[in-house]
This record gives structure tokens, C-alpha cells and sequence, in this order.
């Protein structure tokens, strides 16, 4: 139903490796995102919301607000369909604060 997701699955996980093995943890996030999105799609919510901290992580230590946005994305849509509905209210919330700082 939800076509192939192992293969594009296994092909980020090695370039997730590639990037943090030469350091560049910034471009690493990104792929991050897309794992977390893969992971959600097929339903291993814990592995997607896994994925997504260690992203924030990475675009908070940045200042990367687009990164950040695009992680939190991904993050709320995990806790809306599990019905941890306050929980992604305060990740929104948040991140609104955070870009009403960067302004």
C-alpha cells in the first residue's frame, strides 16, 4: 500500500553515515527529516520522533530556522496522530517563540 520505502530507507541511512563520518552533522539533520518522514509513513512513530529530536538538535545548535521548521514538521505530525495533541501544541508554540527571537 505504501509502495517501497525499504530501499529509499537504506539508501538515507548510508548517506546519514557518509555525513557524519566526515562531521558535517548540518547536512546530516536534513537527511534526518526525510528518515523521520519515512519512518512515520510505514508507522514506527518512536523511531520517527527519535529521528527528529536529534534533528532540532542540530538546527537549533545552527540557527538553522527552515531545518528546524521542517523537523518540528515531521515531530508534531507523530504526536497529532498519536493524539499527543498538548504536546505538539507546546513544540509549535515553542518554535514560534524561537523564530519571533530570530527576527
Amino acid at each position: 500500500e505504501l509502495g517501497d520505502l525499504e530501499a529509499p530507507t537504506a539508501y538515507l541511512d548510508e548517506a546519514l553515515e557518509g555525513l557524519l563520518a566526515i562531521g558535517d552533522a548540518h547536512s546530516a539533520a536534513y537527511v534526518l527529516i526525510n528518515l523521520a518522514h519515512n519512518h512515520f509513513t510505514r508507522g514506527d512513530d518512536d523511531k520517527a520522533l527519535e529521528q527528529t529530536e536529534r534533528a532540532c538538535q542540530t538546527f537549533r545548535a545552527v540557527g538553522d530556522m527552515s531545518g528546524l521548521a521542517a523537523a518540528e514538521e515531521v515531530r508534531t505530525d507523530c504526536l497529532l496522530w498519536e493524539g499527543r495533541i498538548q504536546e505538539a501544541r507546546r513544540a509549535i508554540e515553542r518554535l514560534l517563540q524561537e523564530a519571533e527571537r530570530t527576527d
